[in-house]
C-alpha cells in the first residue's frame, strides 16, 4: 500500500509537449516526501508521454484513451493518496516557493477549502489577482461569499486546493461539459466546504492565450451547458441568503453572453447575415430571458457596452420590459 501524502497534484495533459516541462519543473524543484504528483495523459499523439516519464521519474504518469480532461481529473482523483488535492494545468505553472513550509503548515490544520491569489500572465504582461490578507471562516459563506469570489476567484480550480474527504462526501465529479466544467466542479462542492482558508499568496501562475476562445469549433451543446450551470450557481447563491443582483452572478452572466455571441459566429463559420444574426441573438435573448431580468444590473451594462453592442441592445430590452 501507498504512502498516505499531504498534498496529490493532478495534471491532465494532452499534447503538452510545448509547456509540460515549464509546468513540472516549477513543481519538482519544490518536491519533498509530504507531495505526490500524478499526471493524466489524455491519448497524446506528441512526446507528451515521453517527456514527462524521461525527465521527470519521480512523478507517476497515467494515460487514458482520449476520454477528455474531465476524465483524466477524475481518475487523479481516484488515485490520490494525499489528503488534499491541487488541479494544474499543464500549459501553467506554480509559482516559486509556493510549496513553502507555511503552506505545508496551513494543510495540516484540515480546512476544507484553501484559496489563494494568482498571476494572470497575457501577451508578456503579468498582472495579480490576489487578497489583500489571509483569512479564515467557519460556516458563514452568507457573509463572506461575495468578498472571496468577487475578484474573478470562484471559477478556476487550479487557485484552490481541495480537501479529498470533502470531495468524496459531496460525490462531485467532472462530468463531460465542454465549457465551464471547472466551474460547475466548484459550484456543486463549495456548499460542502465549511473550514475555509483564504491566503493572501500568489502560488499559481496561470497563462492566458490570446483569442484561444475563437480557435475552439462551434460547440452545438453550449447553451445547453451554460443554462443548466448558471441554474446550479444561481441555486448555490439562493442557499446562502445573498441577493442575486450581486457582482458574481452578474460578471459569470456578462462572460457567459460574451461567449454565446462568439459562438453564434463559430456555427456560421464567420459568414452569417443579418437575417440569421437577428434569429440567433433573438434565441438568445429568450433562453436567457430569467437571468437577464433576475441578475443584470446598471452596473453591467458598461462592460457589455464595451464588448458587444448586440447585447447591450439586448440588456436594454429586457430592462424595458421590467
Amino acid at each position: 500500500m501507498k504512502n498516505k501524502k499531504l498534498l496529490s497534484i493532478i495534471i491532465p495533459t494532452h499534447n503538452s509537449e510545448k509547456t509540460i516541462i515549464e509546468c513540472l519543473s516549477s513543481i519538482y524543484c519544490q518536491l519533498n516526501e509530504n507531495i505526490e504528483v500524478i499526471v493524466i495523459d489524455d491519448g497524446s499523439t506528441d512526446k507528451t508521454v515521453n517527456v514527462v516519464k524521461n525527465k521527470f521519474s519521480k512523478f507517476n504518469v497515467y494515460c487514458q484513451n482520449c476520454k477528455g480532461v474531465g476524465a483524466a481529473r477524475n481518475l487523479g482523483i481516484s488515485l490520490a493518496q494525499g489528503q488534499y488535492i491541487w488541479f494544474v494545468d499543464s500549459d501553467d505553472s506554480i509559482a516559486v516557493n509556493a510549496i513553502s513550509l507555511d503552506f505545508l503548515n496551513i494543510l495540516r490544520k484540515d480546512y476544507d477549502l484553501i484559496i489563494f491569489g494568482f498571476s494572470k500572465n497575457k501577451d508578456g504582461n503579468s498582472s495579480l489577482v490576489k487578497f489583500e490578507e489571509s483569512f479564515s471562516f467557519k460556516n458563514n459563506w452568507h457573509d463572506n461569499f461575495e468578498n472571496v469570489f468577487s475578484n474573478t476567484a470562484l471559477n478556476p480550480l487550479w487557485n484552490k486546493i481541495y480537501n479529498k474527504e470533502i470531495i468524496k462526501k459531496s460525490n462531485t465529479v467532472f462530468g463531460a461539459f465542454r465549457s465551464g466544467e471547472d466551474a460547475l466542479f466548484n459550484y456543486k462542492i463549495i456548499p460542502y466546504t465549511h473550514r475555509i482558508y483564504v491566503s493572501s499568496k500568489v502560488l499559481y501562475n496561470y497563462n492566458l492565450f490570446v483569442n484561444s476562445s475563437y480557435k475552439k469549433a462551434w460547440n452545438e451543446n453550449l447553451r445547453t451547458n451554460n443554462l443548466e450551470r448558471l441554474s446550479i450557481l444561481y441555486k448555490l447563491i439562493n442557499s446562502f441568503d445573498i441577493n442575486t443582483n450581486n457582482c458574481i452572478l452578474n460578471s459569470e452572466l456578462n462572460e457567459t453572453l460574451l461567449g454565446e455571441e462568439i459562438n453564434i459566429f463559430k456555427k456560421y463559420k464567420g459568414e452569417i447575415n443579418l437575417k440569421k444574426y437577428s434569429y440567433e441573438m433573438n434565441s438568445l435573448l429568450k433562453d436567457y430571458n430569467i437571468y437577464l431580468r433576475k441578475t443584470l444590473n446598471k452596473q453591467s451594462i458598461k462592460g457589455l457596452v464595451v464588448r458587444s453592442k448586440v447585447l447591450s441592445y439586448l440588456f436594454i430590452k429586457i430592462c424595458k420590459g421590467r
